[in-house]
C-alpha cells in the first residue's frame, strides 16, 4: 500500500480562507462593558389628550458632552482616537406613584420636551447607536432592543411596524427616522469607505420572529432584493401564519455547546449591497409579521421581532493601505484590517413584543395565547438579568426560546444598549414603573465584548495542512494493519 501524499501538495478554496477566534478586545479586557440603557418617552397619543390623560413621568437631562471614551460604548471600541458624544447621563421619576420611582439612565429623550424628533434621533444614533456599528465593524457583536409595554412607541422607534415605515417616509412623525433605517444608510457609508480602501466587505440579512415560542423566518419566500444564501434546510417546514399574514417557514434552534454562538437552521439569509436592499428586506419581513388590534393597542406586535446583519471582512490593504475613508472622501478614516485577516460579527435588531395586562387588553383566544407566550418571554428575560446581576452560578438561558437566542446579549460577548419605552399617560404609570425598574436593572449586567480577530492565513493554513498529514498518515497505517490482519485470517483458512 502506498502510503497518501502530503495534503500540503494540493491546493483548494478552503486554504485561502482564514479561521476567526474570539479575543478579547483589549479596551474591554478590564471588566467589561455595562448594558447601556437610554429610555425613550413617546408623546401622548391623541386618543389619550382626548380622554384627558395627564403626564406621569418627570425627566431630569444633563447637557452632553464632548471627550475621548476609550473602552466605553460610545466610541469605537478598538480605535484609540475615536472621539463621541459622551452619555448625558438623566433621571426619569414617575412622581405621582408611592414608590422608589426614580431611577438613572444614560440619557432619556422626550419628544416634544427636550428636542423635535429629527433632533433627538440624530443624538440618540450618533452617541448611542453609531458606535456600536462602529464595533461590528472592527469584529465585535452588537445588539440593540427595544423594551416596554405594548403601545409604548418600541416598532415606532426601531421601524419595525409597516403602517409606521409608511408615514416615516411621509414625515408624519416631525421627521423621525426610525432606528434600523440610520442603522442601514450607517452600513453603507462603511462599506464604501473600505470597499474604495480595497477591502473585501460582505453583508447579509436575516430577519424572523418568535412567535409562541416558535422561530419563523420573515424573509422565507420574499421578493426582497439581492441575493439569496440558502441556508442548509434540516429540519424547517412550512407553517401557517397568524391569520391575516402569508405563511412564514418555522426555523429550528441550535445551541448544544453554550461556550458557541446558537444556530438558526433553515433561516434564509439575502445577500445586501447597500441600504436599499436592507430596507427591502425589513419591508418584505414587517408585513409577515404577527399583529393585532387589542383594547390596548391599535396595531399590537404579536411576537418578538428581530432583525440580524451579518458583515464579513477580508483584509486586502494592510498596514500600508490608506486609511479607510480617507480615500472615500467621507466620515471619519476607519482602522483597516491587517493584511490577511478575516474579521466577522453580527447586529442584532430586536423589537420585542410589549407586556399586556389582560385585563386592559381583553385578549381572548389566540390573542390571549398569544399575550402569554409575550409575558413568558419577557419574564424568562428577566430571570436572565436577576441571575446575572446576582452572580448565580446557572443563568436560565435556555427556559425559553428568547433568551436563547439573545445570549450573547446578556452577560456574553456583544455590546448591548436598551431602548425603554414608554408612555408618559397617568394612566399607564404602573406599567411604566415596571418598565423603569427592569432597565435599571439591566444597566447593570456586565458583557465582556470579544472581537473576532483572524488568525494570521499563513500559519493558520500550516497548521491545519499538518493536522491533515497527521491524520492522513494514522488513516494509511489504520488500513495497513487492517490489510495484514485480514491476509493473516485468509491464511489461517487456507490452512
Amino acid at each position: 500500500m502506498t502510503p497518501p501524499r502530503s495534503p500540503s501538495a494540493r491546493t483548494c478554496a478552503s486554504d485561502t480562507a482564514a479561521s476567526d477566534t474570539a479575543s478579547t478586545c483589549s479596551s474591554c479586557a478590564s471588566g467589561g462593558d455595562n448594558v447601556r440603557v437610554v429610555a425613550h418617552v413617546r408623546p401622548l397619543l391623541a386618543k389619550e389628550l382626548d380622554e384627558g390623560c395627564g403626564v406621569a413621568l418627570a425627566v431630569e437631562r444633563a447637557a452632553a458632552t464632548q471627550a475621548p471614551l476609550q473602552g466605553s460604548i460610545a466610541a469605537d471600541p478598538c480605535d484609540s482616537n475615536a472621539t463621541a458624544a459622551a452619555p448625558r447621563g438623566a433621571t426619569i421619576s414617575v412622581p405621582g406613584l408611592q414608590h422608589e420611582n426614580t431611577f438613572t439612565f444614560d440619557d432619556v429623550l422626550q419628544i416634544g420636551e427636550n428636542g423635535s424628533a429629527a433632533s433627538l434621533g440624530d443624538d440618540l444614533y450618533a452617541t448611542h447607536v453609531s458606535p456600536l456599528v462602529a464595533g461590528m465593524f472592527r469584529g465585535i457583536h452588537a445588539t440593540v432592543f427595544a423594551y416596554g409595554q405594548t403601545g409604548s412607541g418600541k416598532s415606532f422607534t426601531m421601524g419595525t411596524d409597516a403602517a409606521v415605515r409608511q408615514e416615516a417616509q411621509a414625515e408624519v412623525h416631525g421627521g423621525w427616522v426610525p432606528i434600523c433605517d440610520r442603522v442601514f444608510e450607517d452600513m453603507e457609508r462603511r462599506m464604501k469607505q473600505l470597499e474604495a480602501a480595497g477591502v473585501r466587505v460582505s453583508v447579509s440579512c436575516s430577519f424572523f420572529e418568535v412567535y409562541q415560542d416558535h422561530i419563523r423566518d420573515l424573509l422565507a419566500g420574499a421578493s426582497a432584493s439581492g441575493q439569496r444564501l440558502h441556508k442548509r434546510a434540516w429540519g424547517q417546514r412550512e407553517q401557517a401564519s397568524r391569520p391575516g399574514a402569508p405563511g412564514t417557514r418555522e426555523v429550528v434552534l441550535r445551541d448544544p455547546d453554550p461556550t458557541q454562538e446558537v444556530q438558526l437552521v433553515g433561516m434564509e439569509e439575502v445577500r445586501v449591497g447597500g441600504a436599499a436592499d436592507m430596507a427591502a428586506c425589513l419591508a418584505d419581513g414587517v408585513r409577515r409579521r404577527a399583529t393585532a388590534a387589542t383594547a390596548a393597542n391599535a396595531s399590537s406586535s404579536r411576537s418578538h421581532a428581530l432583525l440580524m446583519l451579518q458583515v464579513q471582512i477580508d483584509g486586502g490593504g494592510g498596514a500600508a493601505a490608506p486609511a479607510a475613508g480617507a480615500a472615500a472622501g467621507a466620515g471619519t478614516p476607519m482602522a483597516l484590517p491587517a493584511a490577511g485577516q478575516s474579521l466577522s460579527a453580527k447586529l442584532y435588531l430586536v423589537d420585542l413584543a410589549g407586556s399586556e395586562r389582560v385585563r386592559r387588553s381583553h385578549a381572548a383566544g389566540t390573542a390571549l395565547s398569544e399575550s402569554c407566550a409575550i409575558n413568558a418571554g419577557l419574564l424568562a428575560l428577566g430571570n436572565v438579568i436577576e441571575a446575572l446581576i446576582s452572580g448565580r452560578k446557572h443563568v436560565p438561558y435556555r427556559d425559553n426560546v428568547l433568551t436563547r437566542i439573545l445570549r450573547h446579549a446578556l452577560g456574553g460577548s456583544a455590546r448591548t444598549l436598551m431602548l425603554a419605552c414608554l408612555s408618559p399617560a397617568d394612566v399607564d404609570a404602573p406599567e411604566s414603573l415596571n418598565t423603569l425598574r427592569r432597565a435599571a436593572r439591566t444597566r447593570l449586567v456586565r458583557n465582556r465584548p470579544a472581537q473576532r480577530a483572524a488568525r494570521d492565513t499563513a500559519s493558520q493554513l500550516a497548521a491545519s495542512r499538518a493536522e491533515c498529514a497527521a491524520l492522513a498518515t494514522q488513516l494509511w497505517a489504520a488500513n495497513a494493519a487492517l490489510g495484514a490482519m485480514r491476509t493473516e485470517q485468509q491464511q489461517q483458512q487456507q490452512q
